[in-house]
């Protein structure tokens, strides 16, 4: 049997530091659509630093336990149509919140009216938009906004000065 690892971002998972054999390294589908839905799954892309071959692999720790089924000879087989559903960043919230605001929407200019201190975490009047289907996307957290804003405001300050 090969060595595998885990193509999911953020995962460390390798076959040769699970001696006991505790995780399954499973091959994308070769269905068209269900390999696309993987991708995105994963969040990644195909490109130059990621592509698809006999070797990439997705590790048992990202399908729930009903996704899969036992050989006879006891080895994890994934069911028709499973696909990874558990990650890091499915792990560390609950909540979702709505689009991201620019920058003028929380802070406006001088003179200009806003109701934006009437607003909650997402935007809006405290309705949280349903999940996409197609993306398991969580917008970065105030504190990564925060520091993004800071980052482009000096970048901006460094311009003028040129």
């Amino acid at each position: 049997m090969g060595k595998f690892h885990c193509c999911v971002p953020s995962c460390t998972n390798d076959s040769r530091y699970d001696p006991e054999k505790k995780l399954s390294f499973h091959r994308f589908p070769k269905d068209s659509t269900q390999r696309k839905a993987w991708i995105v799954k994963i969040r990644r892309d195909i490109g130059k630093d990621f592509q698809l071959s006999d070797s990439t692999r997705v590790c048992s720790a990202h399908f729930p336990a009903e996704d899969f089924t036992r050989t006879l000879i006891g080895l994890r087989k994934l069911k028709a149509g499973a696909a990874p559903s558990i990650f890091d960043w499915t792990k560390t919230t609950t909540k979702r919140r709505g689009p991201r605001r620019r920058l003028n929407d929380v802070n406006p200019a001088p003179g200009c009216s806003s109701d934006a201190g009437d607003l909650t975490d997402n935007g809006s009047s405290g309705s949280v938009p349903a999940p996409s289907a197609e993306h398991d996307y969580l917008p970065p957290s105030k504190d990564e906004q925060l520091r993004d804003a800071h980052a482009e405001i000096e970048r901006l300050q460094a311009r003028v000065k040129e």
